[in-house]
């Protein structure tokens, strides 16, 4: 944890060499700005984000120039991923938006197990919720 975030990490199980990793992480001072990801690594091969899920953290540019300007989205690789693995370290570049009830972060973690076919636990879901409600927007002050 970093005093700007709040984070966790779960490993997965799978059959395939190397290891899958779901993470969370959230912005203390406002809570629709997360993360949410699943990371592949292969010792020797490196880590590839290979899909994230995010809140609001503004604009994002595509690398074809189009743009999102706001709101909750995934991050993917442009298809078809299999035809050329991702170099060790690359990132999930493209960006679609998603429906405005994914802002939450807790509406968004069940978004996110669908698109990766995850089963979450109630242990897990309770510690989703957990870190949406510690985390809170800062007031902006008195205005009058």
């Amino acid at each position: 944890e970093s005093p700007e975030n709040l984070r966790f990490d779960i490993a997965l199980s799978s059959g395939l060499e190397g290891q899958f990793f779901v993470f969370v992480r959230v912005l203390r001072a406002l809570n629709e700005s997360f993360s949410i990801g699943l990371r592949y690594e292969l010792g020797g091969f490196g880590n590839v984000v290979l899909l994230r899920v995010n809140g609001d953290h503004g604009g994002h540019r595509n690398p074809d120039g189009g743009f999102i300007r706001e709101g909750p989205h995934i991050h993917t690789f442009r298809p078809p991923l299999r035809d050329k693995p991702p170099r060790a370290g690359a990132e999930a570049r493209w960006a679609w938006p998603l429906p405005a009830e994914h802002l939450a972060l807790p509406t968004a973690w069940r978004a996110f197990c669908q698109l990766v076919s995850l089963t979450s636990t109630a242990k897990v879901d309770k510690k989703i919720a957990r870190l949406y409600t510690s985390t809170a927007q800062l007031p902006l002050g008195n205005f009058s």
